[in-house]
């Protein structure tokens, strides 16, 4: 997505402290789209608050509005799932509350080939594979800019602009299904990424083609 195109939009952004979400943040930045970004701290790690601090002092830097949301403690069930509830759920409030255009996050390539794998091994009945650029949540647009580039292409973005980021460890704990689909793609050739790409959109297009 070229960013320029949408200067009159005012997004919400879902921002980790990541090199996905901060390379996202500072490309919106720079082409002054207003937005409010949304840090959750879900105090799971040591390095929890090392990320807020690096969301925070961007934010203060370059003058952005932000909120922090402390997750709850959540006891039982799916964690992964519960916090992207919860996250959403900040966003969408944001939204609402400031009158804005769209909740924003920074989902990769990576990312859509990695849903892509994950819905694949759980043969889904879905509406999509992957990943769509614009979808909704709750009925508020939900935009992924970032789909055209993979994991390593922001980082290096966040390397040669000088924009702090940190990892978040706990993106290679084996107890969740996700994680183990993610160091599989670390395992893969750009060729093999590529053909599951393509088979993602083939099969897409059989979908729309079908209307199966």
């Amino acid at each position: 997505m070229n960013l320029s195109n949408v200067k009159n939009q005012k997004w919400v952004i879902g921002v980790s402290g990541g090199p996905d979400s901060m390379a996202l943040l500072d490309q919106v930045n720079k082409v002054q789209l207003k937005c409010f970004v949304v840090h959750v701290n879900y105090h799971k790690r040591e390095t929890a608050q090392r990320d807020q601090r690096i969301v925070e002092d961007y934010c203060i830097k370059h003058s952005i509005p932000y909120s922090i949301e402390d997750a709850p403690d959540f006891l039982s069930g799916n964690f992964q799932d519960q916090a992207r509830r919860f996250r959403y759920h900040c966003m969408l409030e944001k939204v609402k509350a400031l009158s804005y255009d769209a909740i924003v996050v920074a989902h990769h390539k990576d990312d859509d080939l990695e849903t892509y794998l994950f819905q694949k091994k759980r043969n889904s009945n879905v509406d999509t594979y992957g990943l769509k650029e614009l979808s909704y949540y709750k009925d508020c647009l939900l935009i992924r800019p970032l789909l055209q580039y993979s994991k390593q292409d922001l980082i290096d973005y966040c390397v040669q602009n000088e924009i702090t980021y940190g990892l978040d460890e706990s993106n290679s704990d084996p107890k969740y299904s996700r994680n183990l689909i993610s160091k599989e793609l670390t395992h893969m050739s750009k060729d093999e990424k590529q053909f599951f790409l393509w088979e993602k959109d083939e099969r897409n297009k059989r979908y729309c083609d079908t209307g199966n």
